[in-house]
């Protein structure tokens, strides 16, 4: 049986040391990745179940605003009148926790150009005076959270007649 020296020897183990360091590298940065995807699906999951859920509440949040503004319009006195107020109250309370989680009302501003990034048309009114193309009516509120528009608002515009 022969033996190698030690000289010979040592470069052979240096390389088998080598692969193996290298090998434990690559797996530590498949790990690594792999956490870093599972982080951000879950992410993504929960900001996707925020934003569902965020939408059913503007329902309730819309019923609100249009019972108020019914009662409003009535010009109801006592208890009708603090029936309103009351779902005022509600309603404010609803959109202050959403404001809480990132979830911004969108109003347009009547008599202003429509931004059609945040709005959409739904309905078109032609005015021989009108210089140009202007928010009329905003029939339903919109909602932003961040940068992405959860619900675009509805508006109707006032158009010069052609």
């Amino acid at each position: 049986m022969t033996t190698l020296p030690v000289s010979d020897a040592a470069p052979a183990n240096e390389d088998a040391s080598l692969a193996v360091l290298e090998e434990a590298v690559r797996q530590l940065i498949r790990r690594e990745v792999s956490a870093r995807q599972d982080v951000r699906k879950a992410n993504h999951a929960a900001s996707t179940e925020l934003e569902a859920f965020c939408l059913e509440l503007l329902k309730v949040a819309d019923m609100l605003d249009h019972q108020v503004a019914f009662l409003e319009k009535q010009g109801t006195e006592g208890p009708w009148k603090r029936l309103a107020r009351n779902m005022g109250l509600a309603r404010n309370t609803l959109l202050e926790a959403l404001e809480g989680r990132g979830i911004h009302r969108i109003d347009p501003a009547v008599g202003g150009p429509p931004d059609y990034r945040m709005s959409r048309a739904v309905e078109r009114r032609p005015d021989p005076d009108a210089a140009g193309e202007t928010v009329d009516e905003v029939l339903q509120a919109g909602y932003v959270r961040g940068e992405a528009v959860l619900r675009m608002a509805e508006i109707a515009v006032r158009l010069p007649e052609a």
